[in-house]
């Protein structure tokens, strides 16, 4: 597991399920989240290169969760001193 301090944008272009830029189908990840005294912004793609909020973002405390990420692109940007880690499980 990477631990991030910059943005990325997951998956990367061309790195996705059947190179289409997004996770395979019922793929879940597990999202970590070190705010420090910063946050982690994350962003979904709607796939017309509008990015949306999730719900919650951006998160401010630690956090540990499973995100839902099938079929879909994020993007997670960190500020201040904070660190994200995302695992893909399946």
């Amino acid at each position: 597991m990477s631990v991030e301090t910059t943005q990325k944008t997951l998956p990367a272009e061309g790195q996705g399920y059947a190179r289409s830029n997004v996770f395979p189908p019922a793929a879940t990840a597990m999202v970590v989240i070190d705010a420090g005294t910063g946050n982690v912004a994350i962003e979904a793609d709607l796939g017309d290169g509008t990015w949306i909020a999730l719900e919650d973002s951006p998160w401010s405390a630690d956090a540990a969760f499973k995100l839902e990420v099938g079929n879909g692109r994020f993007r997670f940007t960190p500020s201040g001193d904070a660190k994200y880690s995302v695992t893909v499980l399946s």
